[in-house]
């Protein structure tokens, strides 16, 4: 089993995945990939299997998620940082009774859990279980480890790589936000429009619009990859600056709004909700002098928290939403 604290099918997973391959060639035993999003990091979810018989993979997979805790045996090796070798679990110390019984529950009697260290940090854990009780050789630990110090430097070239194309998207959509403004000074729809699509193409955003306030209600002047039915209907229907929406909860409150799910958000009674299809909100305060003048919304007409993605939104892009925007 691998351990890794990332989702599956992105590149960090690719990577895992051969690493286990060539483990289950090396040692002649199945290998598991698992990874450790979810609750802070508090969980071993179900990632990725390389193993020689797939039904002894299913099986084990079924048993996550776990919790990170000692009652488990993954769980004990992370959280001590220690190599956890347990060559009979039906004899296993006294401290590690609890997880050795949960163990056992999966068919195997031994395991050997490495851990992938990065720094001070563990990011993951590597093991090897076994049906029949006996400890690794020498040899097998020591190449046991070599494979998680490898494993570590691919997950971490790998998010080096994702970084770096993260930041040259950001340098892009900053310099055609940009370059629409220079452009574009008399124009303050068309800079808008540029803006808040670069907005949500960044964060991974199906719809996203921009609106300022006047007086006591709320009216959108820009949008992305809204149904002509809820672009008609936001525009018709200027909403109230008070808590039933995103934008007025941002001006009323003048932060950052996220809601992970409108329809189990019982203050947000936004009548457009049902048109536009959404169902995760962010809402970004566009400051001028520490106040507020308009809205960044951007939605996703799926449950799917915003957070892992709002921090690739650039600076430069949230500071320049002001200037457009006062110059009307």
């Amino acid at each position: 089993m691998v351990i890794v604290p990332f989702a599956a099918a992105g590149p960090t997973d690719v990577v895992a995945r051969l690493i286990a391959q060539k483990l289950s060639e090396k040692f002649g035993q199945r290998f598991y990939i698992e990874n450790m999003t979810g609750a802070g990091g508090n969980l071993g979810m179900a990632a990725a299997t390389a193993d020689l018989e797939p039904a002894g993979a299913e099986a084990m997979r079924r048993r996550f998620p776990f919790p990170l805790t000692r009652e488990y045996m993954n769980g004990i090796a992370i959280l001590d940082r220690r190599v956890v070798d347990i060559s009979d679990a039906e004899n296993a110390p006294s401290d590690l009774a609890t997880g050795a019984r949960n163990f056992l529950a999966s068919g195997y009697r031994a395991i050997t859990i490495v851990l992938m260290m990065r720094g001070d940090v563990a990011i993951g854990a590597l093991s090897v279980s076994r049906r029949l009780p006996g400890p690794l050789s020498g040899t097998q630990l020591a190449l046991l480890k070599t494979f998680a110090d490898q494993a570590v430097i691919a997950i971490e070239n790998t998010r080096l790589l994702n970084e770096l194309r993260e930041t040259l998207q950001q340098q892009t959509a900053t310099a055609d936000v940009l370059k629409i403004i220079s452009r574009s000074t008399f124009d303050l729809k068309t800079v808008l429009n540029t803006l808040v699509e670069s907005a949500a193409r960044l964060c991974e955003a199906d719809q996203g619009v921009i609106g300022r306030p006047k007086g006591a209600t709320f009216y959108f002047e820009a949008s992305y990859g809204l149904s002509p039915e809820f672009a008609k209907f936001i525009a018709t229907h200027p909403s109230r600056i008070d808590g039933s929406s995103v934008s007025g909860r941002v001006l009323f409150e003048r932060r950052i709004v996220h809601v992970p799910d409108v329809l189990a958000d019982p203050e947000y009674t936004y009548e457009g909700r049902t048109i536009g299809g959404f169902r995760t909100l962010l809402g970004v305060p566009m400051l001028r002098d520490g106040a507020p003048i308009g809205v960044i919304t951007l939605a996703r007409n799926s449950v799917r928290c915003f957070f892992k993605n709002f921090p690739r939104l650039p600076r430069p892009l949230r500071a320049n939403t002001a200037a457009p925007a006062s110059a009307s």
